[in-house]
């Protein structure tokens, strides 16, 4: 079916997999809607994405089983145009900047060399100790069958400072119309940015467990990491000095060492060539379907 903007035209695009699936196809779809205004009516006003939870990882598909989405699809539905999270170097470099910076790196051995900026995040876009546990996790799974990877992946984070050293990182927040309300400057474990508060990764762990789109960990002791790993499954480092957060709009990170991100599962590389980098909300665009609120 092709979509259309005419007004008694609507459509639905299915999507069966998990988060990489789901980060694929809402990526097309929101970089179609800023070709111009018939493409953006067309897709926000006529385009319902319905994300089912067939992967893996199925943070950020429409339930994380198929039962849950089955149950949202016999409850009272609402359209509802969701946020995503935008990210870019504020200066695009070269290729060759790039590498110079890499701290002798092969930036293609943790992502896929295609996966350029502008990136998106439909559900949380994090840059850290969890990132390098993404990329542990797809590297053991297209390697070992089954759950296996569950049982080798937390050792992931015994090497994560070996293999990238802490840097030292420069983070401006921004809130609404581009006014700065913060400055923090120390090294971070991991920073979790979502496309809104009460957001779960990496299996529904709750790095964002209420209102609050932004998570700053800095840097955590192996042995501290190793104790309070909980608290970022089940969301009780809220109000401890393990973590703060945040209501942002947007965020200008400087760092001088290669660091991971991932976005909806998909990683990257980045050098001191990248920074400063702005991660980001959007305006609304993509529709989505969502339970009637009570």
């Amino acid at each position: 079916m092709i979509a259309s903007d005419e007004a008694d035209t609507e459509s639905i695009i299915v999507t069966a997999g998990g988060d990489g699936t789901s980060l694929e196809v809402q990526t097309a779809l929101f970089k179609e809607a800023m070709q111009g205004p018939k493409h953006h009516d067309a897709i926000t006003n006529h385009i319902t994405i319905l994300r089912l939870p067939l992967g893996t990882g199925n943070d950020g598909t429409d339930g994380h089983k198929i039962e849950e989405t089955i149950e949202l699809l016999r409850g009272g539905l609402v359209f509802a145009n969701e946020r995503a999270v935008r990210i870019y170097p504020e200066k695009e470099p070269s290729e060759a900047d790039i590498l110079a910076s890499a701290d002798g790196k092969n930036p293609a051995k943790y992502g896929d060399p295609d996966f350029l900026p502008p990136w998106y995040a439909f559900n949380i876009a994090s840059l850290g100790l969890d990132a390098y546990v993404v990329h542990m996790t797809n590297t053991v799974k297209k390697k070992l069958p089954g759950n296996f990877y569950h049982l080798c992946v937390p050792l992931s984070g015994f090497t994560y400072d070996k293999v990238f050293p802490l840097g030292n990182a420069k983070i401006e927040m921004f809130g609404k119309d581009n006014v700065k309300t913060d400055e923090i400057n120390m090294p971070f474990t991991l920073m979790a940015f979502g496309a809104s508060g009460y957001r779960v990764y990496g299996g529904g762990h709750k790095v964002l467990p209420d209102e609050n789109n932004f998570c700053l960990a800095p840097k955590i002791s192996l042995w501290n990491l190793i104790k309070e790993n909980h608290r970022f499954v089940d969301g009780s480092f809220k109000g401890t000095p393990i973590a703060s957060l945040h209501t942002v709009e947007k965020i200008r990170l400087s760092y001088d060492k290669s660091i991971l991100m991932q976005c909806d599962g998909e990683t990257v590389m980045l050098t001191p060539a990248h920074f400063p980098l702005i991660i980001e909300l959007t305006d609304p665009c993509l529709r989505v379907l969502k339970p009637v609120s009570l």
